[in-house]
């Protein structure tokens, strides 16, 4: 019995470091690719306006062309499979990539992000409401009015699609018990890429100092210059929204052609 608790613990530890591997972090642009469809495009817009996403939505037409359309933050414009593969498509790229595709239907390896403009891919398999909630709200590390949102939303318990209670409070947990777990939804989640970790490079001993010569009377002055003015640090600016452009807006009647 006691080895059995301890596999489940070790797997539950294991499961989380796999999410959390290839989690978005705070201040990412995030590209989001999901299957053209009425329900999907709900969930996208509703993480639009909560993140810095370039969302875009594909569709394989019968003659097996890809068909992709990307929110401008007020309409849909087309965006060339030539232009999407040269990343021509955004004005600030993405640091990240969630690619989410129909269960047993892979997404075209055309639209995978390519390594030369995003370093970080990650698929959610499925797009079946619940587990793509849970797994989308792992990886942007949905706060918990954001669970409550999805969980109206959807009309779905909140317990169902968070059932880690991640981000709630002990005062905000539901009594109802919940069938579903990170670990089984995992079949649904895979790391196509994450950069290697940066590691720092070892220090060397700097040789003591030498015993510092008196100063002759121009390198006082020099010493006395006014200061150089410090430019303002640009991680601290404030970054524009990441927006998709395109070849065309595209009327949303026209956009399930």
């Amino acid at each position: 019995m006691k080895k059995r608790w301890i596999k489940w613990v070790i797997g539950l530890v294991f499961a989380c470091n796999l999410v959390a591997s290839a989690t978005v972090k705070k201040g990412d642009v995030t590209l989001v690719l999901m299957p053209r469809s009425k329900l999907l495009d709900k969930v996208g817009l509703d993480l639009t306006k909560r993140y810095s996403l370039l969302f875009i939505t594909y569709k394989v037409l019968p003659s097996g062309a890809i068909s992709l359309h990307g929110w401008s933050g007020s309409q849909w414009v087309k965006i060339t499979l030539h232009d999407y593969v040269a990343g021509t498509f955004f004005k600030k790229g993405p640091t990240s990539a969630l690619v989410v595709e129909k269960e047993n239907v892979p997404a075209p390896k055309q639209i995978i992000p390519p390594k030369k403009w995003c370093k970080k891919v990650v698929k959610i398999k499925t797009t079946k409401l619940r587990p793509l909630l849970h797994l989308t709200g792992r990886y942007f590390n949905f706060p918990y009015k954001y669970w409550s949102y999805f969980s109206k939303r959807a009309q779905l318990p909140i317990n169902d699609i968070n059932p880690e209670n991640l981000n709630v409070a002990w005062y905000q947990k539901s009594s109802k018990q919940t069938q579903f777990s990170l670990k089984q939804d995992l079949k649904y989640w895979q790391v196509v890429r994450v950069p290697a970790p940066i590691i720092p490079p070892v220090e060397k001993k700097q040789p003591a100092p030498k015993k510092e010569e008196p100063q002759k009377e121009e390198s006082v002055k020099s010493n006395n210059a006014e200061p150089k003015k410090v430019e303002a640090d640009p991680f601290k600016t404030k970054l524009t929204p990441a927006v998709v452009i395109g070849a065309g807006t595209v009327p949303e009647d026209k956009k399930e052609e």
